[in-house]
């Protein structure tokens, strides 16, 4: 009596194939064959242009389908947050300037580059002009009028002290306030004045120098508790927003389509040392290679060909 013959197809492989493949799959000796071939791999695309190696049609194709309702905006905003604080935290115990995390080399550059002439100084007059019409530049002014004026009159009046400037404060505050506008419109004109030009793009400048020599930290204090919750909010906002939604996807476009047309007839060995590629990349994708395939059902039907293969 002959039974009949189950199909190959449908057959399951048996325990020990399976965990034949699985324990191939886990060895060491395994892995680093797929690596070292991964490596070989990636050297060996150094002459291949880009648009050989990249699919635009596809890429593009990804990244329209991607849009930020995919995740989890709260999720996200906590993850931005949580980031944010660590590095004020990293700053601030560090203390260290910019210009000493650059270095010697990269700040004297930086200040040649500072000392050039600028190709249109008048942006920088625009600029200033901005900030001195701000609320905070008019307290600014006010407070600096006050004080010079309070100063004068003790200087110059002797009987002007304690109680007499207490009395006219109101007065003085009110006299200035009602000429502020005035002032900051005079500030505005001479920072924009052609002569003046070379005095705001010194200015700016000497900002830029300060920032350079300033501490991390101070420059970006710690936000409270409050604000950090505000801020995740905000992001949350921001990112569940209709006009973020529709827009993101369009931006992602145009920054690919951007970098794709500045690189698709580049070799890659022009762009990245493949060989440095290779020794940081190959460990890691064969990491996810035999993560990938050790997965039940990827093990199970590699299991079934090499059962089908003994056979």
């Amino acid at each position: 009596m002959g039974g009949r013959r189950s199909d190959p197809r449908t057959r399951r492989a048996p325990a020990s194939a399976r965990s034949e493949w699985q324990v191939r799959l886990s060895s060491r000796s395994f892995r680093n064959r797929l690596s070292a071939a991964l490596r070989d791999e990636i050297e060996s695309l150094a002459a291949r242009p880009i648009r050989d190696l990249l699919d635009e049609s596809v890429v593009r194709r990804s990244l329209a389908a991607c849009h930020p309702a995919m995740f989890d905006a709260r999720i996200l905003a906590g993850v931005a947050v949580h980031v944010s604080e660590r590095v004020e935290k990293r700053l601030d115990r560090e203390e260290r300037a910019l210009d000493e995390i650059l270095g010697p080399v990269v700040v004297e550059r930086v200040d040649a580059l500072l000392d050039e002439d600028l190709p249109e100084p008048g942006a920088l007059g625009d600029i200033l002009a901005e900030v001195i019409r701000q609320d905070f530049a008019r307290r600014l002014f006010a407070e600096l009028i006050h004080s010079a004026i309070v100063s004068f009159n003790k200087r110059v009046n002797p009987l002007f002290g304690g109680l007499a400037s207490a009395v006219l404060e109101d007065q003085i505050r009110a006299f200035i306030e009602l000429g502020m506008p005035m002032l900051q419109e005079q500030a505005v004109a001479f920072v924009r004045s052609q002569a003046n030009q070379e005095f705001a793009v010194e200015l700016a400048k000497a900002l830029l120098r300060g920032v350079l020599a300033e501490p991390l930290g101070d420059l970006i204090p710690q936000a409270s508790a409050g604000q950090r919750r505000r801020l995740a909010s905000l992001i949350v906002d921001v990112v569940e927003s209709e006009r973020f939604q529709a827009g993101a996807a369009d931006a992602a476009l145009r920054i690919w389509d951007d970098v794709y047309a500045r690189l698709r007839d580049r070799k890659l060995g022009e762009v990245v040392d493949t060989a440095d590629l290779a020794r940081v990349l190959a460990e890691p994708l064969a990491e996810v290679v035999v993560r990938a395939l050790a997965c039940s059902q990827v093990a199970e039907m590699f299991g079934e060909m090499f059962a089908e293969r003994s056979d």
